[in-house]
């Protein structure tokens, strides 16, 4: 390795114990070994505990991902930090991020709604779902 890519994987480390330590409020005890561990998935947004909230995006196969954001952060930001999380997943299934629909209680959420006016509380759950297409069926 290379001192510059050592220097930028120490960084990379640095950063995600950060991270992990202001979102989970305790200490990280991975064992680093030689590869990078991975974080949890969360977006703090704010260092004000006060101002965020941690939201739960729970998809169809039931597989939760955790997501701290503002209160006053409209929801297309946390939509799309949920589908950069899932790009592989949605390449492979050959999906789109325009075909997720996001719900809360059953009843959709737009893009320029925020936490605060959904009345959302730190583990809510938002669930999302891949739009259905409909079919046409032909008897002949």
């Amino acid at each position: 390795m290379d001192p510059e890519s050592v220097s930028a994987r120490k960084k990379r480390i640095t950063a995600t114990i950060a991270a992990y330590e202001k979102a989970f409020g305790k200490p990280c005890e991975w064992d680093y070994g030689s590869e990078l561990p991975t974080v949890p998935t969360v977006s703090v947004a704010s260092p004000d505990k006060g101002e965020t909230v941690l939201l739960i995006v729970r998809d169809q196969t039931e597989e939760d991902i955790f997501i701290r954001t503002k209160k006053s952060t409209s929801m297309s930001a946390v939509f799309s930090t949920y589908a950069t999380h899932k790009r592989e997943y949605l390449e492979s299934i050959g999906e789109d991020y325009y075909n997720l629909r996001f719900l809360v209680d059953g009843q959709r959420i737009g893009g320029d709604e925020t936490p605060e006016c959904l009345k959302l509380a730190d583990h809510d759950v938002i669930t999302c779902i891949l739009t259905q297409n409909g079919c046409w069926f032909s008897m002949q």
